[in-house]
């Protein structure tokens, strides 16, 4: 079996309900901390330019053990071998034997409701 060695490092958090005997509270809690990843960071093709505006949309995606499972819009914050800082929410992951990859936005992902 090969051994992926990824040297990034995540954070996952998730939006949660916790219970006790008398309380109730919600907030984003911690699920994995310091998991070894790499998080992908490309450009897309060509710049969009709005009259004045110019931007460039960047595609992000997480590798990661396929040991955690991340959902949709959890937060991830990565920090990069290099030290660069990203916080990103987790779009749909597909998960393989040796891998799980997540698309991931800088904004969160919009849910339908029926």
């Amino acid at each position: 079996m090969t051994r992926i060695s990824w040297i990034d490092k995540a954070t996952v958090k998730r939006q949660m309900t916790v219970k006790g005997s008398h309380f109730e509270k919600n907030g984003q809690y911690n699920v994995y901390e310091n998991i070894p990843c790499h998080l992908s960071e490309n450009s897309l093709t060509g710049a969009h330019e709005n009259r004045k505006v110019k931007s460039v949309d960047y595609d992000f995606k997480l590798f990661c053990s396929p040991e955690y499972k991340i959902e949709l819009n959890d937060v991830i914050e990565v920090t990069t071998a290099g030290g660069q800082n990203f916080k990103v929410y987790a779009g749909r992951s597909r998960v393989y034997e040796k891998t799980c990859q997540t698309k991931c936005y800088f904004t969160p992902v919009a849910i339908e409701v029926a």
